[in-house]
């Protein structure tokens, strides 16, 4: 039964083949591809901007508001690698700080 079906597949390939691989090199067809996916680009832009208004007017974060953060953190963690390295640089080792339950200091720990 599946060698039926199968023959039937390449019989319709082969009669509708050159006329669609014609039609897929032709402008028309660039054409059609162009405009669908500006207007793709266009409905996902409105579509994002949307959410994240809705999402903003219940105080939530959007996509956007999550990336912004990850940059920064990513960021600021370099930047205490990079302090961490200048230490071990100057030859001094970084100190054991502790947070003080109920001050608002860092002590150094003996």
């Amino acid at each position: 039964m599946a060698a039926g079906w199968r023959q039937m597949y390449n019989q319709w390939e082969e009669a509708v083949s050159p006329s669609l691989e014609q039609f897929a090199g032709s402008d028309v067809f660039r054409d059609m591809v162009g405009v669908g996916a500006q207007i793709s680009k266009a409905v996902m832009k409105q579509t994002e901007e949307a959410s994240r208004q809705w999402l903003h007017l219940w105080n939530l974060p959007a996509a956007g508001d999550v990336r912004s953060l990850r940059r920064q953190i990513a960021g600021l963690d370099r930047e205490v690698q990079s302090l961490r390295r200048a230490l071990d640089d100057a030859g001094r080792s970084t100190p054991n700080l502790t947070m003080v339950q109920g001050a608002d200091e860092i002590r150094e720990a003996r």
